[in-house]
C-alpha cells in the first residue's frame, strides 16, 4: 500500500524541467512564475502579462545587463540555474501598440512616429515581418551595435565581427543599406564598396538607389565614419538630374564632401535619363512595385532646388575652414592669413555657381552667405543676398554695421525702417545720430537722398529727435538734410515739433511739391520778424535761394508786400547818411529790390495795381511791363503761326474732297471703272 519513492534523479530531472521566474518591477511588486525550460521569451512574457493583468505587448523583461528579445530561450539565458531573476519595464501605449502592428505588418513602420522607428525591439519586429521595414529605422538606431549585429542574424549573415574576411553579395537593396552602415560600424570600406558593387543595386527602382544614396552620405560623416569618395556618385550613376535632385535632403547636409560630390553630379547629368524607365520596368518585373517611393518617406523632404540645399550646406558648415572668411576691421577684403583659403580648398566658391538667384530663407543663412561673399570682396553678391535674406532683427542690423555695406542699400526694403532704427540706436543717441548725418557715416546721407519721399525713412522716430537737436543747437549741415528728408516724405509738410531757421529752406529747393511749402514758411517768418533791419538782411540773403516760379497770385501779392516793406525799410535807413552815401544806398536798394521783384512770376497777380506804389522802383514796373508785353507778341506770333498751319491744311482736305468728287462722278456713268466688270 506504500506508493514507491521517487528517486533523487528523477526529482532533479524534473526541476530542470521547468524554471522558476522571479519578476520584479519598479514600482515594488513581484511575482514568481514557473514555466517550462524551453520555453520562448515570449511565452514566458504571456506568462507574465497574466500574472499582471496587463497586455503582453506592454511587457519588457531585462536581466542586469541587458533586454531579452521575444526569440530567445530561457534555457539558453539561465543554463543550469533553477529561477532567473527579472525586471519588467512597461511599454508606452503608443509603442506597445505599433509592436502589436508590427508583428504581422512591418512595412508600416514608414508611418511610425519617430520614437517608435527609433526602438530596436519594435524595428526588429518590424524586419522579422517584413525586411523594407528597416529603411525607415531612425538614423541613430542604425548605429548601434546591438541593432545592427541582431539586424544581422535576421537576415541570416550570423556574426557580424566575421564578415569582412568573406565576400558578401546582398540579395536586396535593403541589404545593402545594413551592409553599408555595418562596413561603417565595423571601419570596413571595403565591405561598403563591394555591396554598392552588388547586381541588385543596379536592378533597384531610382527611388531606392537615391535612399542607398542618401545612406552612403549619412555613414560617410561623423565618428566612425568611411571616406568613400565617389561612392555617392557612383550609387547614382546613370540616373537623371531630376532623380538625383531627391538625394538632396537634410541627412545628407550633414556630409559636406559628399554634397559638393551631388552637386557636382546632379549638374552634369542629363535631364531626363533612359535609364530611369529601365530602372523602373526592372524594379516592377522583380517586384519592387510596392517599394516605389517608400524608402524616402521617412528621409524627410528633398530640397526644391540645388540652390535650396547649397544654401542649407553653407548655413550647416559655415565654421568649417574655407567657407566663411572672417572680415578685417573697415575691410571686405580676406586677411592675409586666409588668402590661401580663397584659391586652396575654397568650398564656398565651389557652392557660389549653385547660389546664383537664390534667396536666404532664413537670418542665419542670409549672414552666413553675406559674411562668406564679403571675405572674398564680392560685394554685388553680398548685396544680392542682404537684400534677398535681412529682416528687421538686430542680428540683420549688427551684420549691416559690421559688413560696412554702406546703409543706401536699405532704399525700398521691406525692413528699412527697422533697420536703420537698429543701426542708429547701436551708434548712439541724437547726438551720434547728427554726428553720423554730419559725417555721412556709412552712406547714411546717401540714402536720405536716394529714399527722399520714403516717409519710414524720412520721418524715422531716431532722425526726428536728431532733426530737433540740430534745430535747438543750430548744427545747419545736419539739420538741412533731415529737414528735408522729413518735409519731401509724403505726405509732404512742415515739422511741427520745431520751427526750421529760414536759412534751411533753400534745401528745400528742387524736392518736388516742398517749394510751395518753403515760401509759405519764409513769408510767414519774414512778415512775423518785428526788426525791420532783420527781416531785410534775411530777404537779401535768402530771396534767391528759394523757388518762386511755383508762387500762387496769393503769395506773389504776399512777396510784394514783403519787397515794400523792404523798400521803405530801406530808404529810411538811407535817411540817416551824407548826401553822397544816401545816393549810393538808394542805388544799392533798387538794385536788391529790383532782383527781388525779377524773380517773382508777377503776371500771376489778381490785382496787377498793387505794383503802382511809391515804395516800389518805376524801372522794375516799367521791366515787367515790357517783358508782359515781349511775351504777349511771342504768343501773338505763335498763334499765328498755329492759324496758318491749321488753314493750309483745311486748304488741303478741300482739295481731296473736289478730287474725290471729281473721281465719283466719272464712276457713275460708267461702272466698269468701279471694277464690277
Amino acid at each position: 500500500w506504500l506508493k514507491p519513492s521517487v528517486s533523487p534523479k528523477k526529482c532533479s530531472m524534473k526541476r530542470k524541467m521547468s524554471i522558476e521566474l522571479l519578476v520584479n518591477t519598479l514600482s515594488g511588486e513581484e511575482w514568481h512564475v514557473k514555466v517550462p525550460r524551453s520555453s520562448s521569451v515570449r511565452a514566458a512574457g504571456e506568462e507574465v502579462a497574466q500574472k499582471a493583468g496587463i497586455s503582453r505587448w506592454e511587457i519588457r523583461l531585462v536581466t542586469s545587463v541587458r533586454e531579452l528579445q521575444d526569440q530567445e530561450l530561457l534555457a539558453d539565458i539561465a543554463a543550469d540555474a533553477s529561477s532567473l531573476c527579472l525586471t519588467m519595464l512597461r511599454r508606452t501605449p503608443v509603442q506597445a501598440q505599433w509592436l502589436q502592428r508590427m508583428s504581422t505588418k512591418g512595412s508600416a513602420l514608414d508611418e511610425a512616429p519617430e520614437e517608435v522607428r527609433a526602438d530596436a525591439t519594435i524595428v526588429l519586429t518590424a524586419i522579422r515581418s517584413d525586411p523594407v521595414a528597416l529603411w525607415h529605422a531612425a538614423a541613430e538606431l542604425c548605429t548601434d551595435a546591438a541593432f545592427l549585429a541582431r539586424a544581422a542574424l535576421h537576415f541570416g549573415w550570423g556574426d557580424i565581427a566575421a564578415l569582412p574576411s568573406h565576400r558578401m553579395t546582398p540579395q536586396s537593396a535593403v541589404e545593402v543599406k545594413l551592409a553599408l552602415h555595418l562596413a561603417a560600424h565595423l571601419g570596413e570600406p571595403t565591405l561598403a564598396h563591394t555591396a554598392l558593387g552588388a547586381p541588385t543595386v543596379r536592378k533597384a527602382t531610382p527611388e531606392e538607389r537615391v535612399a542607398l544614396a542618401v545612406t552612403v552620405a549619412m555613414v560617410s560623416v561623423g565618428p566612425g565614419s568611411l571616406a568613400l569618395p565617389g561612392a555617392l556618385a557612383g550609387a547614382l550613376e546613370g540616373l537623371s538630374r531630376n532623380v538625383a535632385r531627391q538625394v538632396m535632403r537634410r541627412p545628407v547636409v550633414d556630409n559636406l564632401a559628399a554634397s559638393l560630390e551631388l552637386l557636382r553630379y546632379q549638374a552634369e547629368a542629363p535631364e531626363q535619363g533612359i535609364f530611369d524607365m529601365i530602372s523602373s520596368n526592372l524594379g516592377n518585373l522583380f517586384g519592387a512595385k510596392r517599394l516605389r517611393d517608400v524608402p524616402l518617406r521617412t528621409m524627410g523632404p528633398a530640397y526644391e532646388s540645388p540652390g535650396a540645399f547649397a544654401m542649407a550646406l553653407l548655413v550647416r558648415h559655415a565654421d568649417v575652414p574655407g567657407m566663411v572668411l572672417p572680415l578685417q576691421s573697415g575691410s571686405t577684403a580676406p586677411s592675409l592669413e586666409d588668402c590661401h583659403l580663397v584659391n586652396e580648398g575654397d568650398h564656398f566658391q565651389k557652392l557660389l555657381p549653385y547660389l546664383e538667384g537664390v534667396k536666404p530663407g532664413t537670418v542665419e543663412a542670409c549672414c552666413a552667405a553675406v559674411r562668406a561673399c564679403l571675405g572674398r570682396a564680392l560685394r554685388v553678391e553680398a548685396e544680392a543676398f542682404f537684400l534677398g535674406g535681412a529682416d528687421g532683427s538686430s542680428q540683420c542690423a549688427e551684420l549691416l554695421i559690421e559688413s560696412h555695406m554702406g546703409l543706401r542699400i536699405l532704399r525700398g526694403h521691406s525692413y528699412r525702417a527697422e533697420l536703420l532704427s537698429r543701426v542708429l540706436q547701436r551708434w548712439g543717441g541724437e547726438e551720434a545720430t547728427l554726428a553720423a548725418v554730419a559725417q555721412n557715416r556709412q552712406d547714411l546721407r546717401a540714402l536720405l537722398r536716394v529714399a527722399e519721399g520714403d516717409a519710414e525713412i524720412g520721418r524715422l522716430p531716431e532722425l526726428c529727435t536728431a532733426l530737433r537737436l540740430a534745430v535747438e543747437t543750430g548744427q545747419s549741415e545736419a539739420g538741412r538734410v533731415l529737414l528735408r528728408a522729413y518735409t519731401a516724405a509724403k505726405p509732404q509738410v512742415l515739422p511741427d515739433f520745431c520751427a526750421a531757421p529760414p536759412e534751411w529752406l533753400g534745401e528745400l529747393r528742387g524736392a518736388g511739391g516742398c517749394a510751395p511749402l518753403a515760401l509759405d514758411a519764409f513769408l510767414a517768418a519774414l512778415s512775423g520778424e518785428s526788426d525791420d533791419d532783420k527781416m531785410v538782411e534775411q530777404a537779401q540773403e535768402l530771396w534767391h535761394s528759394l523757388e518762386w516760379s511755383v508762387a500762387d497770385a496769393e503769395r506773389v501779392e504776399a512777396a510784394v508786400g514783403l519787397v515794400k516793406r523792404w523798400s521803405r525799410a530801406g530808404r529810411l535807413w538811407a535817411l540817416d547818411l551824407a548826401p553822397k552815401d544816401a545816393e549810393f544806398r538808394r542805388l544799392e536798394l533798387e538794385g536788391g529790390l529790383l532782383h527781388a521783384l525779377e524773380a517773382l512770376p508777377l503776371g500771376r497777380l489778381a490785382t496787377p495795381s498793387v505794383l503802382l506804389a511809391p515804395e516800389l522802383p518805376a524801372h522794375a514796373v516799367s521791366a515787367h511791363v515790357f517783358r508782359e508785353l515781349a511775351t504777349t507778341k511771342r504768343e501773338l506770333q505763335e498763334a499765328r503761326r498755329t492759324a496758318q498751319e491749321a488753314r493750309d491744311i483745311a486748304d488741303n482736305l478741300s482739295s481731296q474732297a473736289r478730287s474725290l468728287r471729281r473721281l465719283c462722278s466719272s464712276c457713275e456713268g460708267n461702272p466698269a471703272a468701279l471694277g464690277f466688270c
